[in-house]
């Protein structure tokens, strides 16, 4: 129904299948993808389509997705929050670790960490060239638990990071609890951009 209301609409509105399969969706991702797929192209045949691979988009389980070689206008996201210790400190709502204990993780933008986020990057990288795929590394944040002065290291290394690597971005989110804009105060934290 979106495919065919939307046909009319111009290129730079994309559609989304889905944002962040997983669970018992993960196995059956690839197959649902493509029937999708085949129903949006009836209609919008070279809408840009944005996909992400099974559990949360996540960079690891990239090389399982499964797209149409004949499709060129196909994006595909990536979702990252590593270090999550880090990004996801005391955010009670996250169904795995000790986010309470997290508390207090700084992001010093040390060698090691530089290497490991570089290291995910080059190979999402040496995938999209191999696929002839763009990338839009589609959500990084951090809680507004993290401090201030980790969290510019960290969004300005990922951002640097993106681009060097020809990757469109996207931050999460514009203002609940992983803000890049303050509600109470109506003004953007200027000391994040």
């Amino acid at each position: 129904q979106l495919s065919v209301y939307y046909q009319r609409y111009p290129q730079n509105v994309m559609f989304e299948v889905m944002a962040e399969p997983h669970g018992k969706l993960s196995p059956l991702w690839n197959s649902y993808f493509a029937e999708a797929l085949t129903i949006i192209r009836k209609t919008n045949p070279t809408r840009p389509v944005i996909v992400g691979s099974s559990f949360f988009n996540n960079p690891l389980t990239l090389y399982s997705l499964k797209l149409p070689a004949d499709d060129k206008y196909l994006i595909v996201t990536v979702h990252s929050y590593d270090p999550i210790t880090f990004t996801m400190q005391g955010e009670m709502w996250l169904p795995f670790g000790k986010p309470k204990e997290w508390l207090g993780t700084k992001w010093l933008g040390t060698a090691e960490q530089k290497q490991a986020m570089s290291s995910t990057m080059s190979h999402i990288a040496e995938w999209a060239a191999k696929n002839s795929r763009p990338v839009f590394w589609g959500e990084f944040g951090a809680s507004d638990n993290a401090d201030t002065d980790s969290k510019v290291r960290y969004f300005t290394f990922t951002r640097e990071q993106a681009e060097q690597n020809h990757f469109s971005w996207g931050f999460f989110s514009f203002c609940v609890r992983f803000s890049l804009y303050d509600l109470k105060k109506q003004q953007w934290h200027e000391e994040l951009l």
